[in-house]
Parts: C-alpha cells; sequence; structure tokens
C-alpha cells in the first residue's frame, strides 16, 4: 500500500479507537503539510461530542491550510508574482483535498443507504471527519445532488446550522429506489 493510504489507516483507526473507547460521538482530523515538500507532515486529530466543536475545529483547519498555501508561494516565489499559470503553486492540497472531498461524499451517501432522513449535524460530522473539506464544499455538495434536498427550519437561511433542527433528506423516485 502506499504511504498516503498506510497514513489514512492509522488516522482512521485512531479516530474509531478515540469514539469507541472515549466515547466520543464525532472526531475529525487535519493535516499539516511539510513545508518544503508535496507530503503530509503529520495529522491533528480533534475529538467532541459537540458538532459546534467540530465546525469550530474545520473553520480552523481552513484557516490554517490557506497559510500553508501561503507560505508554500513565499518560499517558491518570495514577492514576485508568477507570470504564467503554469508557475502558480498548486494549492496546498488540490491532489489531497480532491481525495479527501471524494472520502467525505461517499461517507455521506452511507448515511442514507438505510434512511431516508438525516440530521444536518450527523452528516455535517460525517462529511468533516475528513481532512480539507470545507463546510461549503459540503452544502455545494448537497445542493447538487439530484436525490438529497437540504430542509431548513425556521427563518429564510442561506446556509444550514449544526445546532439546529435542518435535516438532509433522501428523495427517492417514483419507483421507490434511491
Amino acid at each position: 500500500a502506499a504511504p498516503e493510504d498506510r497514513q489514512d489507516v492509522a488516522v482512521r483507526e485512531y479516530c474509531r479507537s478515540l469514539r469507541k473507547l472515549c466515547g466520543f460521538e464525532h472526531v475529525s482530523s487535519c493535516v499539516v503539510l511539510e513545508p518544503d515538500k508535496k507530503g503530509i507532515k503529520y495529522f491533528m486529530v480533534f475529538a467532541t461530542n459537540s458538532p459546534v466543536g467540530i465546525k469550530v475545529f474545520k473553520e480552523a483547519e481552513a484557516h490554517a491550510a490557506s497559510l500553508q498555501d501561503e507560505l508554500k508561494h513565499t518560499k517558491e516565489f518570495g514577492d514576485q508574482i508568477p507570470l504564467f499559470s503554469a508557475d502558480a503553486i498548486e494549492p496546498v492540497s488540490a491532489s489531497l483535498r480532491q481525495r479527501y472531498r471524494e472520502r467525505a461524499f461517499d461517507r455521506v451517501m452511507e448515511l442514507f443507504e438505510d434512511r431516508d432522513e438525516v440530521s444536518y449535524a450527523d452528516v455535517f460530522c460525517k462529511a468533516m471527519a475528513m481532512p480539507l473539506v470545507t463546510e461549503q464544499e459540503l452544502i455545494e455538495f448537497l445542493e447538487a445532488h439530484p436525490r438529497l434536498e437540504l430542509q431548513m427550519e425556521g427563518q429564510r437561511r442561506r446556509k444550514p446550522k449544526v445546532d439546529g433542527s435542518d435535516r438532509v433528506i433522501n428523495v427517492r423516485d417514483r419507483s421507490g429506489r434511491c
């Protein structure tokens, strides 16, 4: 197995043990990248019983990823602005981000294998367990998915709340299949 896969398995098992042995409902991880290379230096893991805690952790992760991009760009180019897009540095995590986003959305879909309705908080925490996935990406995925519908309670809002009664509904086709 590739080193990335072994790292992912180790982190996933550690997260699973935090849930099982320590009783945490929600566990998320983020990556800290090697500053001079295209690799993961280490993972940070956060465990909590509150979806709001996961939201705060993921906001901090997004900020850190942005800083990592800036640092990488500065190390490569100094204060210069690349003339051609081919000279521009790939954001930290373009390939990592894509890999984790696909895994996160697969995990979200697994929630609907035996249920028609799931709280947004549960969907959010399941997706946010993966590094480098943002809430905005989750919302875009839910809005674009033909079988999922985001239902928000209360006043007209554009963004769901992790601490509210918002739901994600699996809309079935006429034949009753998902």
